[in-house]
């Protein structure tokens, strides 16, 4: 006689830990962003005269500013919102690691604060100029290191099928488990 139990198959014990992996890879962009913009504060005259963010007081997001201007030459046709965008998302993808996907949800949902329409933010997300193979590569590296024992299959699923995770492209995903340290 089985038990409901004996039925199931055991599950993997790695995607319980997809919350703390997207933290960490959070934490450590925040920490780099934390002493990039900390070793700027400090070379910056205090008599400068720069144009403020339009959020000066949102610690939380990497400063678009420098990025809006170049936006705005770049794109001289698109509307304000969408040059907002594009500087958010460079800015995001210059100090974070990110796939096409997050960087989408982080600038139209608005519980990080941007809450972009959904055209601005796939504008931004099309025209932003990262390279998402090495986002993909390095979001794999560092899932692996937090998860030596992670299978490439593991690590294909995390980094494509994982609700809430990456979803990076099958090209991607493949370049990064063929380009991993």
């Amino acid at each position: 006689m089985t038990t409901q139990h004996d039925q199931h198959k055991p599950k993997a014990k790695w995607p319980q830990f997809i919350g703390p992996i997207i933290i960490l890879v959070l934490a450590i962009g925040a920490a780099i962003f934390g002493i990039l913009w900390s070793s700027n504060e400090t070379n910056t005259a205090p008599t400068q005269d720069t144009p403020s963010a339009e959020d000066p007081g949102n610690s939380a997001q990497p400063d678009a500013t420098a990025y809006l201007e170049q936006a705005r030459q770049e794109f001289p046709d698109a509307q304000p919102e969408e040059h907002e965008a594009l500087a958010a998302a460079q800015a995001e993808a210059d100090s974070y690691i990110v796939s096409e996907h997050l960087l989408g949800v982080l600038l139209t949902d608005p519980e990080y604060e941007y809450g972009f329409s959904q055209s601005s933010a796939e504008f931004a997300v099309e025209h932003v100029e990262v390279d998402w193979n090495e986002h993909a590569r390095q979001f794999a590296t560092l899932a692996r290191e937090e998860f030596p024992d992670a299978t490439d299959q593991d690590l294909e699923q995390l980094l494509q099928h994982e609700p809430g995770g990456p979803q990076y492209s099958a090209e991607q995903t493949e370049y990064a488990l063929s380009h991993m340290n």
